[in-house]
Parts: C-alpha cells; sequence; structure tokens
C-alpha cells in the first residue's frame, strides 16, 4: 500500500509540477495535503480547509504588509499545509519579508513557476488523492479478506487479534460490558510491560473512565476512549462496539490515533470477530454438556498449540490458580467395560480427602482419569513440593476402599511454575504411570523425579544404552542366568535401599550373614567395593538401562 497521506515532500518532488523553490523548516515537508483550495480574496480564508495546499498569484497582498502578516496568520490559524505564490506575475521572487513573516508562523511557501496553471495544479493532485483513496481501498478490502480466511481456517481468536495488532504494533482487546478483559494480545514491542511480572493484569481505570460521562458506560461508540490498567501502567483504548452487543473491541492509542484505513478495517472485521465469539461460545456449551472440565483438558492436550492469552482465559474460567508453584498428581482408572461410575465414586472419595488435608487444589477428572493439581508458595523448594505431593498422593491412594485400589494407578509430576508448563505436569504425571507400569506394576503411586535415570537413558539410542549396560552389570545378569541366581534383584534392593545392610535383608527376606555374603559375590563378579559414589551411580544407571533393554 502507499503512503495514505499525500505530502509537502511528495508535491516538490512531483515531476509534473517543475521547478519549485521551497522556503521553510525541513520538518514542515511532511505535512499533509488533503485537497486544494485558490485565495485572491481577501475574505476568503474562512472557506480555506485544515491540511490545503493553497494556490495564489499574490495579487492580494501585492505592496500591502499589513494585510500580509494578517492573511500569513490566519493561514496559519486554519491550519493550511502550504502557501504556493506564482512567481513572474507580481512578483518576481518572493520577498524577504514575506519569507521571513511566514517562518515567525512555520508556515512554507512555495514559489511556482508563472506557467503552472492552477488547473493543472489541481489535476494532479486531485488524481493522486483519488488513486491513494482507490489504493487504500483495496488494502482494506484486501485485509478484510484475510482476517475472514483466519475464521474459515479455524485459525482462532488469538491469531485474529494477533493481525489487527499487527497493523498498529500495539496492544488489542476485546472486553465485556464491564470493561474485564477477556481475551487480549500484546506484541513483543510491549515486552516492557511483563519486565517486572511473569502474568499480565488488565483492570479499568475507572476513575479516568466515570470522567468520560455517564453516556460511556452504557454506550461505548466507536469514538469512546477508554483507559486500561496494563500490569503498572495506564494506557488509552479506542472502544469499538462488537455487534453481537456482548462485547467490545479496544485498540491501543497510547503512541499514536488509529489511521482511517485502520479504522476501516476494524469496522469491517467486527462482524467476523463477532461471529469467532459466538463459536467459541457454542463450543463451549458443547464440550460443559459432556464434561464441565473438556475445555481445561483439551488445553492441556493441546498447549504448544495454544498461545498464553488463551491458556490464561481457560485457567481464569476454571479459577485456576496458573501463577501458582503447582505439582499435578493423575490416576489412571484401569477397569475395562465402563468406569465412569468407578471414575465418580474416585472423584468423590478424593474430593472429600483434599477438603480434610487443608492444602490448596485443584481436582477435575476426564476420560479415564481423575487430575489434582496442589498448589505451593513459590518459596517452597521444588523438591520439597515434590515430596510433600507424593505423599499427598499416597494419602489419597489410600482412602480409597481397598476393592477400588486394585483399579487405580497414580503418576506425581515435577515442579512447575511457569504458565506454559501447566501441560507439561499433567504430561508427566501420565509417562510416570506408563513407566512404572513396565518397571513395577504393583508400585500404586510413581514419581517421575524418582523415574529421572529411566527418562534420561529413554532419550538415548539402542546402542548407546547397550554400551551403558555392557560397561556396568552385564556380568551380574550373566552369572544369574546360568546359576539361577537373583543378584541383580539383590543389588538393586541394596542401593535402593540406602545401602543399609539390615533394611535390605528385611526386604528381602534373608539373614543379614547371608545377605553380607551375596554382597560379596558381587563385588567380586562386578571387580568393585561399591563405596564410590561415582561407581555407585554408574551401576545404578546399568540397572536401569537394563530395565529398559528389557522393554525392548
Amino acid at each position: 500500500m502507499n503512503d495514505p497521506v499525500l505530502t509537502l515532500r511528495w508535491f516538490l518532488n512531483c515531476p509534473e509540477i517543475d521547478n519549485l523553490e521551497f522556503f521553510g523548516d525541513e520538518d514542515c515537508l511532511g505535512n499533509p495535503i488533503t485537497g486544494v483550495n485558490v485565495i485572491d480574496n481577501p475574505e476568503g480564508v474562512p472557506w480555506i480547509k485544515k491540511n490545503e495546499l493553497v494556490l495564489t498569484t499574490g495579487f492580494i497582498f501585492y505592496k500591502d504588509i499589513a494585510l500580509t502578516k494578517k492573511l500569513l496568520k490566519e493561514l496559519h490559524d486554519v491550519s493550511c499545509t502550504a502557501l504556493c505564490i506564482k512567481i513572474k506575475r507580481f512578483y518576481d521572487t518572493i520577498p524577504q519579508f514575506l519569507i521571513e513573516e511566514a517562518a515567525r508562523y512555520r508556515l512554507p511557501l512555495i514559489a511556482v513557476p508563472f506557467y503552472h496553471s492552477y488547473s493543472d495544479i489541481m489535476r494532479v493532485i486531485f488524481r493522486e488523492l483519488e488513486l491513494r483513496q482507490l489504493s487504500n481501498q483495496a488494502f482494506v478490502i484486501n485485509e478484510t479478506r484475510k482476517f475472514c480466511q483466519l475464521f474459515t481456517s479455524n485459525s482462532g481468536i488469538s491469531s485474529m487479534l494477533s493481525m489487527l495488532s499487527s497493523y498498529t504494533d500495539s496492544i488489542i482487546l476485546i472486553t465485556d460490558y464491564n470493561d474485564k478483559s477477556v481475551y487480549f494480545h500484546i506484541p513483543d514491542s510491549y515486552a516492557n510491560l511483563l519486565q517486572t511480572s511473569s502474568r499480565v493484569v488488565i483492570r479499568p481505570d475507572k476513575s479516568k473512565n466515570a470522567e468520560n460521562g455517564k453516556e460511556a458506560d452504557s454506550d461505548k461508540e466507536a469514538s469512546n476512549t477508554r483507559r486500561f490498567w496494563i500490569n503498572k501502567q495506564i494506557i488509552p483504548f479506542a472502544v469499538f462496539p462488537i455487534p453481537s452487543g456482548r462485547y467490545y473491541l479496544c485498540a491501543d492509542i497510547n503512541a499514536a490515533p488509529l489511521s482511517d484505513d485502520i479504522v476501516s478495517i476494524i469496522t469491517n472485521c467486527l462482524p467476523i470477530l463477532s461471529t469467532e465469539l459466538e463459536t467459541i461460545q457454542v463450543n463451549q456449551r458443547r464440550f460443559s454438556s459432556t464434561n464441565h472440565f473438556a475445555p481445561f483438558f483439551s488445553m492441556l492436550s493441546d498447549m504448544r498449540s495454544k498461545s498464553s492469552e488463551e491458556i490464561r482465559i481457560v485457567c481464569n474460567t476454571y479459577s485456576f490458580p496458573y501463577d501458582c508453584k503447582r505439582v499435578c498428581i493423575a490416576y489412571e482408572i484401569q477397569q475395562t467395560g465402563s468406569p465412569e461410575r468407578l471414575m465418580r465414586t474416585v472423584y468423590d472419595k478424593f474430593s472429600t480427602a483434599l477438603e480434610n488435608s487443608g492444602q490448596q487444589y485443584f481436582l477435575s477428572f476426564y476420560n479415564d482419569y481423575v487430575i489434582v493439581f496442589l498448589f505451593f508458595q513459590k518459596s517452597i523448594s521444588n523438591l520439597e513440593a515434590v515430596n510433600q505431593a507424593q505423599m499427598t498422593a499416597e494419602y489419597l491412594y489410600q482412602s480409597l476402599d481397598e476393592s477400588l485400589r486394585q483399579w487405580v494407578r497414580g503418576g506425581v509430576s515435577r515442579s512447575h511454575s511457569r504458565l506454559v508448563t501447566i501441560g507439561t505436569a499433567f504430561e508427566e504425571s501420565l509417562i510416570s504411570i506408563n513407566m512404572q507400569s513396565h518397571l513395577n506394576p504393583q508400585k500404586a503411586v510413581a514419581s517421575y523425579l524418582r523415574q529421572i535415570p529411566y527418562h534420561l537413558l529413554r532419550n538415548l539410542n539402542h546402542h548407546d544404552l547397550n554400551k551403558i549396560y555392557n560397561d556396568t552389570i552385564v556380568r551380574l545378569v550373566d552369572y544369574d542366568q546360568a546359576n539361577g541366581t537373583c543378584l541383580v534383584h539383590t543389588l538393586r534392593m541394596y542401593l535402593e535401599n540406602r545401602m543399609v545392610i539390615r533394611e535390605t535383608s528385611r526386604q528381602l527376606f534373608i539373614h543379614r550373614n547371608t545377605l553380607a555374603d551375596h554382597l560379596n559375590l558381587i563385588k567380586r563378579i562386578l571387580g568393585t567395593d561399591l563405596e564410590a559414589m561415582d561407581e555407585i551411580f554408574s551401576f545404578y544407571l546399568g540397572l536401569c538401562a537394563y530395565d529398559l533393554l528389557r522393554e525392548t
């Protein structure tokens, strides 16, 4: 699209109107031209409009200095773009006193050769204005078509707001009737708003908005402006009613007012935006008819395609405190057939247990899962949060009747704090359940953090995994297979029980002296005394690699 504003600079460089001479400040070259007028009568100034280029022969103030000063001031007062004086008629050149007087008012003067007629100048300028108007209209139509394509391609409300924001590189809000922000888009150029906080808090500046008049609250027309606090900064917005009557689009005008073209694009897009908002409402009602938590789990399952604004909106809908440190506990209902009744029973049991625990939580269910998010102060360490969550997970499992426990398996995520990792926590809890089903199906509640060695090793290729196994415990596995012993299991229990012989022997149901003999045999086979920490860790990784290799 061409520059939507025709300026004085364009006129001075126009090849059809040559040999023009400019007298004035360079910063006046950006003065807009919206039309052309002629003045040869001292009483003609009131008919001159703002930003018009004024043509004259100079006869009206020829040799009349007092009238010259009066007319120059009046032309300045009506925001005349520039005064063009034809030379070689009454003036051979523009007199110095005229240049100095115009400079007092920063009114540009242009000397126009006598052979350029008024009609030629007007024809060139009006033709260019018309061409630019047609070009701008084509631009508005094309951009409206692009916006419509976002709707037909199901790109989502976030993409729509991003496109609107791209025209002005400013903030776009959608608010409800009470000025509560429902959706928003903040461009990268406003990153300073997030420097002091990881979240965006938007609230209306009620005191200032009230000053706009009582009618502003009941009839937000496009000409209204509203002010909002974005974190700790107040920003004014132009308000456009969305046709549904329930929402308003607010465009940031802090840096500059909206141009006519941008207003036209926004106005054309409002019906499409209204349709998108109504579609969202319908979809949410459809989800809720089958499961109240469906939109929330839809977000968790597809976090990577969701913008931060969309995640916050869903979280706010469910009163999910996304700015807290959190650990996710997922319980899978593993009963075949119809687990719905069983899941509802588990959900009710957990609800009662959590209410009695005094912890801050978010309880939900979806498909075959009952999900619990536990929330912690950010001052609590990640490890402490996970340990508390692990105890709560065990407590919830024990709160179930014995007949229910056989169908329920749980998984605990790591600790997370960022908005975009809400789905990560959910995913980790499911991964830990799946991993535990391969490692120890009898264990009721697994921990992703305690399975970290397995998750790290799973990222290795088969060759590297096999190398770790061959470099550590392969000889012990071979001995067990050749002699029918269980030394690998003995080593595992010994390491998992912090190498405490008394506790290990109790869990293996063997005498301590027998365990000591088995450990000495293990050390001889492996060729180590199992005392150096790095060596112990290597053998534990070897055991983990062995478990993963047995899966494949």
